[in-house]
């Protein structure tokens, strides 16, 4: 035995559903695709310093010098 369709016109319903759907997908793929071309490329290992810029010795240095000079942030460390 075989199915037969009929066709008809499609209401507005069916129209708007479909409207609205196909927005639905075209503004997720835009975000995506925004998103994933908007990263930048983190490096695999951080770069070297060199000495007095930074790392962890400088920073404890700085908060010997702020205990010595009394600044209430230095801390008991």
């Amino acid at each position: 035995m075989t199915i037969f369709y009929r066709r008809r016109p499609a209401a507005w319903q069916e129209t708007a559903a479909s409207v609205i759907a196909a927005a639905s997908v075209g503004a997720l793929t835009f975000y995506v695709t925004r998103m994933l071309l908007a990263r930048d490329a983190v490096p695999a290992e951080p770069p070297r310093l060199e000495d007095g810029q930074g790392g962890r010795d400088s920073r404890r240095g700085a908060r010997k010098r702020l205990r010595r000079s009394g600044h209430p942030e230095a801390g008991t460390g």
